[in-house]
């Protein structure tokens, strides 16, 4: 394809402002980083760690800027990332969860999200992340209309095997705590007896008693702990597949929770009749979840079943965030499924008017 040679030259020349800015950042990095020389082992600043990890961010933008295809393949990308990368890994520096949250704060591009989440199981190996810190990307990217890359967070954040575990112990510790608790109060009804009621204790009431108390604290124990697990499932966009049990509630409600926002902006953008679509589904099934029936669905069909009685037909109301979120989709050109439908509507339409001639009187 021909080129012409002014814009030849200019691609040329922001090439080589890109390659001068990475040159910089990549001194910037060695001064300030790997060669930081603190007094008695003292780390990076997390504020100057922050700030060349903001300037990394900016440098991969006016990357975005200039090239619009394959920009994950740019050198100038991998070689940004790979500095992203030491940064995140270097020694002298604390990779707190609160510089984590910070970067995550500036919108990084996806590839850098995922190399800050895998950095940061790198570098604390025995700590997860939080699930407000998990939810700031998954917006940006859900704002973006980025479906697939909000579940690749996921599958990094309340999805990540570690996550499992630290919930998995939650969940043994909380048991442990319940049994414990009732043979602690079993065993103080029976010095209390032993001390201040004698004779009731030599009989064999008291062991039936300690049966009755025994089997109810197990009973209410385990309709708190299930109500408890299931803290989280009131989306109604997903459920557990059949047979999942409890513990497995536990762990994985968070991440259900993050699965269904996915869910439900795939359906307003690329679904039909309120289903979303068949990637997003098939994924989300992996995952161990069952999509329900839209809420829409199930209200059409008690509309035909009941003839009408008991629904009114009426105009839904317009979020103010949702139109904004339609204006922000407009601008970065995503287009919902159903546009196509007004876009073929319109060029008929153009169509019949460019056939109609006038009529001569």
């Amino acid at each position: 394809m021909f080129r012409s040679p002014f814009l030849l030259i200019r691609h040329q020349s922001t090439q080589r402002q890109l390659a001068h800015k990475l040159s910089i950042l990549e001194k910037l990095v060695h001064k300030d980083i790997t060669s930081f020389a603190g007094s008695n082992g003292s780390k990076v600043p997390p504020a100057t760690a922050f700030e060349i990890l903001k300037l990394c961010k900016l440098f991969q933008d006016s990357v975005h800027e200039t090239k619009k295809t394959n920009v994950l393949e740019d050198e100038l990308i991998i070689k940004s990332n790979a500095l992203m990368q030491k940064v995140f890994l270097a020694e002298k520096v604390d990779y707190s969860q609160a510089l984590l949250t910070d970067f995550l704060k500036l919108k990084p591009h996806v590839a850098s999200i995922k190399f800050a989440l895998t950095c940061y199981y790198m570098k604390n190996t025995n700590k997860v992340l939080k699930v407000e810190t998990a939810m700031i990307p998954l917006r940006n990217l859900l704002y973006d209309a980025k479906f697939q890359e909000a579940l690749d967070v996921i599958e990094l954040t309340t999805g990540f095997p570690r996550y499992y575990e630290f919930k998995s112990v939650k969940w043994r510790r909380m048991v442990i705590k319940f049994f414990a608790g009732i043979v602690g109060t079993i065993g103080a009804m029976d010095l209390s007896f032993r001390f201040f009621l004698p004779g009731f204790f030599q009989s064999n009431v008291v062991y039936g008693l300690y049966g009755a108390v025994g089997t109810f604290l197990a009973n209410a124990g385990f309709m708190a702990m299930m109500a408890f697990s299931t803290k989280g499932q009131e989306n109604g966009a997903l459920q557990f597949e059949k047979g999942t049990l409890p513990a497995t509630w536990y762990k994985k409600v968070d991440q259900m929770k993050m699965c269904a926002m996915v869910l439900e902006c795939d359906a307003e953008i690329n679904g039909r009749e309120g289903f979303a679509s068949r990637p997003v589904v098939e994924r989300i099934h992996k995952m161990g979840f069952s999509v329900n029936e839209p809420e829409q669905e199930i209200m059409l069909r008690q509309y035909w079943v009941s003839s009408g009685e008991g629904f009114v037909w009426c105009e839904p109301d317009l979020d103010p965030a949702d139109i904004e979120w339609w204006q922000h989709l407009d601008k970065i050109g995503v287009k919902k499924i159903w546009d196509k439908d007004y876009e073929q509507l319109d060029q008929h339409q153009e169509q019949e008017l460019s056939h109609d001639t006038p009529i001569k009187r």
